[in-house]
């Protein structure tokens, strides 16, 4: 690698310039803690997800995006885990009823449990 000077000469900057930019990307303690729990922190992330939409919520992310967002971090989490996210599908949204006033939100969804382990 380079030394601080050596980029500084590079990039027309001083080497406590390059320090100073240099020093946010080194990882600290609480990155590694964050990488170690990344896919139990995606897992809340869908839980606090769920909680937060209510029936308003999902006919407008289902008319602009269908459940992707879901999907996407569904997915993350499982990458985390060591599971593949490759192949069919993990999550298949069969059908999304959604009722009227206070009714519950109907949904049926498949997990293809022959890519789950």
């Amino acid at each position: 690698g380079l030394t601080y000077r050596e980029i500084a000469t590079l990039q027309h900057v001083s080497p406590q310039a390059v320090q100073q930019a240099i020093k946010y990307l080194i990882p600290s303690e609480s990155t590694d803690t964050f990488k170690d729990t990344r896919a139990s922190v995606f897992a809340e992330f869908q839980r606090k997800y769920l909680e937060c939409v209510d029936e308003d919520a999902i006919k407008k992310m289902i008319a602009m995006r269908g459940m992707t967002d879901y999907g996407i971090i569904y997915d993350k989490e499982r990458i985390e885990r060591g599971h593949s996210s490759e192949g069919k599908p993990l999550v298949i949204i069969n059908r999304i009823s959604i009722q009227s006033g206070a009714e519950p939100i109907e949904t049926a969804i498949k997990v293809e449990t022959d890519k789950l382990t």
